[in-house]
């Protein structure tokens, strides 16, 4: 249990006291929900009975607040939860600045430089994904602030593109590159996940620098309207000079991100364009050095590098 945590919730609690007392309608409904519908509990059978034998709604809400006082850091999630479950949704909401603040707390794996050295490569491995369901306090943020969200409402999100460049031609004139067999299981989890999240998703293996364009360019045309977004994902080696595709010719990253900027891909206006970008140099030297720095150049609007 995390002491930081620890604080947010009871911190959750103190700021919201009196909205709480004040305006929760149906205490009993909440403690019931704390006690049968969490796993495990929040409220053991004890606490729920002396939360109802309270004989006014401020009583019980008062009583109900001081036991989740000294429940730990699953209270804010949970009490949203059960809010939401109870027909008192603009009482949740109050709960999710302290909900973020306590996933933040929780992802905070983020390296102090870059690249990361052992120690931190390994805590940010090991990092829990939080994974986000229909109801979650975040995903309702956005919904109850629509101008702050990309609308991804279509059938079809979009287009995903992987490109996934594991062999290398090597000419003699030029560097040559290691093999990056590896990369075949990231693209394999890629699709798997894109395919989930409704989008089409095309992958492509082993490309020159002038098929990548050239492919990139093929896919902005097959965006339609109703497209929400569009994902490119490129596994390969990099550095200064760009992208390498498998004839070991560098593919400069703003020629690849032009072929569906509105110019050449008018379905794509305001709307998100997401590129993750897997570049390394490939040398035993460099085994855990991002070439991404050498890609965050002046972002366009809606354009994110990830």
């Amino acid at each position: 249990m995390s002491s930081k945590a620890v604080e947010i919730a009871k911190l959750s609690l103190q700021k919201n006291y009196t909205k709480l007392t004040g305006e929760l309608a149906n205490p009993e409904d909440v403690a019931d929900y704390l006690y049968s519908d969490v796993n495990p509990p929040l409220l053991t059978e004890g606490m729920l009975e002396e939360i109802k034998v309270q004989k006014t709604v401020t009583a019980k809400t008062k009583k109900l607040l001081d036991k989740l006082s000294k429940r730990g850091e699953r209270v804010p999630q949970k009490l949203y939860e059960a809010l939401i479950e109870t027909e008192n949704e603009e009482l949740a909401l109050c709960l999710v600045p302290y909900i973020d603040m306590q996933n933040k707390e929780k992802q905070k794996t983020a390296p102090s430089k870059w690249p990361p050295d052992d120690s931190e490569r390994k805590q940010m491995l090991s990092t829990k994904i939080h994974q986000l369901k229909p109801k979650d306090p975040v995903v309702q943020k956005y919904f109850n602030k629509p101008e702050d969200a990309y609308n991804m409402g279509g059938k079809r999100r979009g287009i995903c593109l992987i490109i996934n460049i594991m062999q290398y031609d090597n000419p003699i004139k030029l560097p040559k590159l290691e093999p990056r067999m590896g990369s075949k299981k990231d693209a394999e989890n890629l699709v798997a996940v894109f395919t989930e999240l409704h989008f089409l998703v095309q992958e492509r293996t082993n490309l020159s620098s002038e098929e990548i364009l050239s492919e990139a360019s093929n896919v902005a045309k097959e965006v339609q309207e109703t497209d929400s977004c569009m994902v490119l994902a490129i596994f390969s080696h990099g550095g200064k000079e760009g992208i390498y595709g498998s004839d070991n010719i560098p593919v400069k990253l703003e020629d690849i991100k032009e072929k569906f900027y509105p110019v050449e891909c008018p379905a794509l206006n305001e709307k998100p364009k997401i590129f993750f970008i897997q570049a390394c140099r490939g040398s035993k030297e460099d085994k855990y050095t991002s070439e991404l720095m050498y890609f965050m150049i002046q972002c366009h609007v809606h354009v994110f590098i990830c």
